[in-house]
């Protein structure tokens, strides 16, 4: 399908001037793939173009950090600009986004936004570009409850496993419904990070109207446990080389902290996190729609061919997988519940080091060569009125 202004050339010459200009297409959508340009493949509708304006919204305890990752290795790469706090990994979480936690009016454009920050679509639309493709991921909600009791440690918050947990939610639910760990982590958490307020948790009819709202946010919601499907559909959607969205279990945790939970338990978390349930099970079925517009056959060529590669770059990368241990450098986060890889030590090719690479490093790194680019990004933002002035400083909360 050719573009107008070339259906209006290709009438001079019906016979000839469509192989013409198709011909010169297709060679340039070949050179670009190979001496890597932004000519990434030519679709059925003419050439694609990757998308460099993205939002990530990061859900907590979600395989997020494998996307992320994605996203930090393609933007390094291509020296994109990213939505960065002065220090940290977090935007103002758990405060909603505002415009006024990245700096005064920008001489730049930002491209990425992908590290945690509690969703609000208007602030955030305010600092993107106005064509951004916006993402997030989700994941079975008993899955993300019990892996951030372990994570977070809420066995030291609430004196007991997670199975005495669960036995006592009668005594703990009120509780941990309107109140959050560090004003950050608890029941609903996809809800919370994607903005929804916990005062609506116990309301289907307010749940469901913001479900709405995020559905027509969203150009993609990734699954978390279909992560090889995600992973291509997000592929397509951007518009990118199979290389780019190849991308290992990051922060994944230590086997030996999982907890294994009966029926009966996973029912009595659903309830608790039922706001959670409810946008699950929404983008779940979503999702099952487009893989099925994609095609089952294509889907698992496509997948197969994503494993083979992953395989590749992981047998080139990777030595081995151990327990994250402290280091030399306080400000690099470790917690000994996540394993972490160790690559082989010939190995020099800087793929490998940004795949395996942990968030606060590698998010440090983008900062220091941006922040040597553009200082003003990372200034705090002086508010004043005729009463008072405020100082809104980009620390996390």
């Amino acid at each position: 399908m050719l573009p107008n202004f070339l259906k209006s050339v290709s009438h001079l010459r019906p016979q000839y001037s469509r192989k013409l200009i198709i011909l010169p297409l297709a060679t340039l959508g070949i050179v670009g793939f190979l001496i890597n340009t932004h000519v990434s493949f030519i679709s059925s509708n003419g050439i694609c173009y990757p998308q460099t304006n993205i939002v990530f919204l990061k859900t907590h305890k979600c395989a997020g950090s494998s996307i992320q990752n994605i996203l930090l290795r393609y933007g390094d790469k291509h020296k994109l600009n990213f939505v960065l706090p002065r220090s940290g990994n977090y935007l103002g979480h758990p405060s909603v986004f505002s415009r006024f936690m990245v700096g005064p009016p920008r001489s730049f454009t930002f491209n990425v936004l992908a590290h945690h920050t509690r969703l609000n679509y208007n602030e955030i639309k305010a600092v993107m570009p106005s064509n951004s493709v916006y993402i997030t991921i989700v994941r079975d909600p008993i899955q993300i409850f019990e892996s951030s009791y372990s994570y977070y440690s809420f066995d030291k918050l609430f004196k007991c496993d997670i199975h005495k947990f669960i036995r006592n939610l009668p005594k703990f639910s009120d509780r941990f419904l309107s109140r959050r760990f560090r004003g950050k982590f608890g029941a609903n958490q996809m809800f919370f990070d994607l903005g929804g307020d916990p005062s609506m948790f116990k309301n289907n009819t307010q749940i469901l109207h913001y479900l709405n709202k995020l559905e027509s946010w969203f150009h993609l919601v990734l699954v978390a446990e279909r992560m090889d499907e995600s992973l291509v559909l997000l592929r397509h959607l951007l518009c990118w080389d199979i290389d780019d969205v190849v991308t290992f279990k990051l922060n994944a945790r230590n086997p030996i902290y999982k907890s294994n939970l009966t029926e009966t338990e996973k029912q009595n978390l659903l309830r608790l996190n039922h706001a959670d349930a409810l946008l699950y099970d929404r983008f779940v079925k979503k999702f099952d729609k487009e893989v099925e517009a994609f095609g089952r056959e294509r889907m698992a060529a496509e997948t197969a061919e994503l494993n083979k590669r992953t395989l590749e770059w992981y047998e080139m990368c990777v030595s081995d997988e151990k327990p994250s241990n402290k280091r030399k450098k306080s400000k690099h986060y470790f917690n000994p519940r996540v394993m972490t890889f160790q690559t082989w030590m010939n190995v020099t090719n800087e793929t490998c080091g940004s795949m395996t690479a942990e968030e606060l490093p590698f998010t440090e790194q983008i900062r220091q060569r941006q922040m040597a680019i553009y200082p003003q990004s990372f200034k705090p933002v002086i508010l004043r009125n005729k009463t008072k002035t405020t100082k809104l400083s980009l620390k996390k909360n």
